[in-house]
């Protein structure tokens, strides 16, 4: 009986479960498109409705902390949080107006205040230097507008994390149905992402802006203390806002009259900073947290920079965060999860060519997993972190073959791009510890060990009867000559 026969079900089920997931693709665009619509239409009431459920998963353990420390009910702690976050409001504020202030009666808005007098070092003709002006001058009041719209909505966003802030003392004080269905694993997984990112993002967006500001006030450059601002604010949209946050002191500069040398350094300086802090410092502290591909994180930006502008944009990353986190949980959105995501380092696997003193060579035939049951491959196993590839062989074949081995020179690898994650193979060359001893597979991994010549092994490689990734090593085995000779 043929495979198609055995099989018949899954064969004819095929094209009925493409049809459905051709369905639920087109479904999804659609609900995305309408979902789009729908949240620019309400992007009044949820821009802070938005920026209110981040600041809370945020600013939950600072309420949890007063709660502990002050014995106070959840109600005070939070009202004390609202308070603190009132006057940090305040304070911005008035350092936004103060900052403006030192900018003097420059009118970015009225061309006939910001005629900026082209300098000598300028390598252009006039035209490309009123190109110029008059494209800066369009840029400022936008971001000025953009800052004023934001400080304005934060009244809204209070209210909004009040009673969020509340709420979620509700919630946790009683139990949930939802935990024995996965859903509340999921929800710890979204909260404990969001709350990484944004106490990461704001760590170093805060040394950042903090630096940047410095540096400008340091080389003269007037609202130095807004820039700086402004840079906390634009490190939360990937790389674009960096770019922004450097280019912003140029107009001031311009209207300043500043030198060459000035310029370089206000560019250089904080293009040096936010590549030190952005690029390395937050890198290293984020890790894979979101595992979002640049192409994911470029795509947000637009999206949500077109529905929310720029509130959006410094939303953008942590959203996709969370919707990737939320399909992984759906299996018929998994596979659009993991395109999502970057590939990541690889999985390193090592395994050892034993070769006997007569010129046999060790293979053992997988059980597991599907992929590869059946196959024959020289043992091994994953390299554990910390752990030398020597240490890795001797202790995989003691716990799946019972057998001493003594582990010489590298030989070669192998690499598996698909799956779910990338696998590097290593493959290095090995003697018996003892002639005498017998391998006997012994977890399961393996149901057969065999040794043989170099010859056979090769007639298997072109019969498929080897693991995949294991064929391209046969060509690396080394002459007996060159093989670890045990210790006595």
């Amino acid at each position: 009986m043929n495979g198609d026969s055995v099989n018949g079900n899954t064969v004819k089920g095929e094209p009925l479960m493409t049809e459905r997931r051709v369905q639920t693709i087109c479904l999804l665009l659609l609900a995305t498109i309408a979902t789009g619509a729908a949240l620019q239409a309400l992007s009044e009431v949820m821009i802070p409705f938005a920026l209110a459920v981040f600041f809370s998963i945020a600013l939950a353990p600072v309420v949890d902390f007063l709660g502990a420390k002050t014995r106070l009910s959840r109600p005070v702690s939070v009202g004390i949080t609202m308070l603190l976050g009132a006057l940090m409001l305040a304070i911005l504020a008035a350092v936004v107006a103060q900052s403006l202030d030192q900018v003097g009666s420059v009118n970015f808005s009225d061309p006939e205040t910001w005629k900026p007098v082209r300098p000598g070092w300028f390598p252009g003709p006039d035209s490309t230097w009123e190109t110029l002006t008059e494209g800066v001058q369009a840029l400022i009041p936008k971001f000025v507008g953009v800052l004023g719209s934001f400080l304005s909505q934060g009244i809204t966003v209070l209210i909004f994390l009040m009673f969020l802030l509340v709420e979620q003392g509700r919630t946790r004080g009683r139990g949930s149905p939802a935990s024995l269905n996965g859903t509340a694993t999921v929800s710890g997984t979204v909260e404990s992402r969001v709350k990484k990112y944004i106490s990461v993002k704001v760590l170093t967006s805060a040394v950042t802006g903090t630096l940047v500001g410095l540096a400008l006030w340091a080389i003269g450059v007037p609202a130095a203390v807004l820039f700086g601002l402004l840079t906390f604010l634009l490190n939360f949209i990937p790389t674009i806002g960096s770019v922004i946050a450097v280019l912003l002191p140029i107009p001031v500069l311009m209207s300043n009259d500043a030198s060459l040398v000035t310029m370089a350094l206000a560019l250089g300086i904080p293009g040096a900073i936010q590549f030190v802090v952005g690029q390395i410092w937050e890198n290293k502290l984020l890790g894979d947290a979101f595992d979002l591909r640049a192409s994911v994180v470029l795509l947000a930006l637009v999206f949500w920079g077109k529905i929310w502008g720029i509130v959006g944009m410094l939303l953008a990353t942590p959203i996709m965060a969370v919707l990737k986190t939320l399909m992984e949980g759906w299996e018929v959105t998994r596979p659009l999860a993991k395109m999502m995501g970057q590939a990541g380092p690889p999985i390193e696997v090592c395994a050892a060519v034993v070769i006997s003193r007569d010129g046999k060579i060790l293979i053992a035939r997988r059980t597991r997993p599907a992929d590869v049951a059946g196959k024959w491959e020289f043992p091994g196993g994953k390299l554990e972190e910390n752990e030398s590839a020597a240490v890795c062989l001797v202790r995989e074949f003691q716990e799946e073959l019972g057998y001493a081995i003594v582990v010489g020179e590298r030989l070669g690898s192998s690499m598996r791009e698909g799956g779910e994650v990338p696998l590097r193979l290593t493959a290095f060359a090995a003697r018996p510890a003892d002639e005498s001893a017998v391998a006997v597979p012994r977890d399961g991994t393996h149901d057969e060990v065999r040794w043989v010549s170099r010859d056979e092994l090769g007639s298997m490689a072109e019969r498929g009867e080897l693991a995949p990734l294991d064929v391209p090593l046969v060509a690396t085995i080394p002459s007996e000559a060159s093989l670890p000779v045990p210790s006595v």
